[in-house]
């Protein structure tokens, strides 16, 4: 397939580069097996420096940053992250430590 404009991709397996000839009287034409490869690492070098553009864009339309393409963290969320107080992490520490001794003396008793 022939591309008629330059903004149209390009189909597997086509090249704008002339094939190599085999011979020199106009033989059957053929490009090595090297070159093949070394046009499509190239294509794909090309695709991925595109697509990790496109992602960059998305990312700041959406606003996220994206650390390790793991953790996300939103800005300009609705409600800002809330912290609790050292008092806080206590009580709940206090009131689990709670649960669990009565899970485990009920365990002790089943037992």
């Amino acid at each position: 397939m022939v591309s008629n404009s330059e903004s149209e991709p390009q189909q597997f397996g086509e090249s704008t580069h002339a094939p190599a000839k085999i011979n020199g009287r106009g033989g059957s034409h053929m490009r090595s097996l090297s070159q093949i490869v070394s046009e499509l690492e190239a294509q794909r070098d090309k695709v991925q420096r595109e697509l990790n553009r496109l992602n960059t864009a998305i990312g700041a339309l959406r606003g996220t940053k994206t650390m390790n393409g793991s953790r996300r963290i939103l800005a300009g969320s609705p409600k800002p992250r809330r912290t609790m107080s050292a008092s806080a992490r206590k009580r709940i520490a206090a009131a689990q430590r709670a649960r669990w001794a009565a899970w485990k003396a009920k365990q002790k008793k089943v037992a």
